[in-house]
């Protein structure tokens, strides 16, 4: 059996070169990673613009269906069709409820577009009762404008800890006006 041995010269000329070999291939699989993280980055900056535009067109969904219930509910309070305007308000309830950053604001007016419906639900079964238009008609107006801050491409920021653009930042007292004038 014949036995290969090298010249140490060999020897060591491939344990050099096995060296840059080794070296070559780590940076290798360094610059894959790197490039893999950077997707990854890239991936989620994308899916966090798509659920940007999906909350935006939600609400604007929201918005306008709610705008109808509200103009349908209005109009079935004015032709008293009890029925129709209670299950209207309670329509108009559930798409207030829905907004997710709205779901704290909204809770009190949901709940006053629900007794509106119970109240006009009694109204169609009995007749002698009596359902305060004035405040219906405060809270439609209360409505409208929530409304308007849904379909609005720039809704208004309310400062508080639901806002979606986050808390207003505070205001230092000292600081010089941002007009430059004072």
């Amino acid at each position: 059996m014949p036995l290969f041995a090298l010249a140490p010269m060999w020897n060591d000329v491939f344990t050099v070169g096995g060296f840059f070999v080794g070296v070559l291939g780590f940076g290798y699989t360094i610059r894959q990673v790197w490039k893999s993280t950077t997707a990854a980055v890239a991936a989620e900056r994308a899916a966090e613009e798509t659920l940007a535009e999906l909350r935006t067109a939600f609400r604007r969904f929201i918005g306008g269906l709610a705008g109808r219930y509200l103009a349908e509910a209005r109009s079935a309070v004015a032709s008293e069709s009890w029925m129709l305007a209670s299950t209207r308000s309670n329509d108009l309830a559930d798409m207030m409820g829905q907004a997710p950053e709205q779901a704290t604001r909204s809770a009190d007016l949901t709940n006053r577009l629900r007794q509106f419906a119970q109240q006009f639900a009694e109204r169609a079964r009995f007749p002698e009762k009596k359902v305060n238009l004035k405040k219906w008609q405060t809270l439609l107006r209360e409505t409208q404008e929530r409304l308007d801050d849904f379909q609005s491409p720039f809704p208004r920021r309310t400062g508080d800890a639901n806002d979606p653009q986050g808390p207003t930042p505070p205001t230092d007292p000292k600081a010089p006006p941002k007009d430059g004038s004072g």
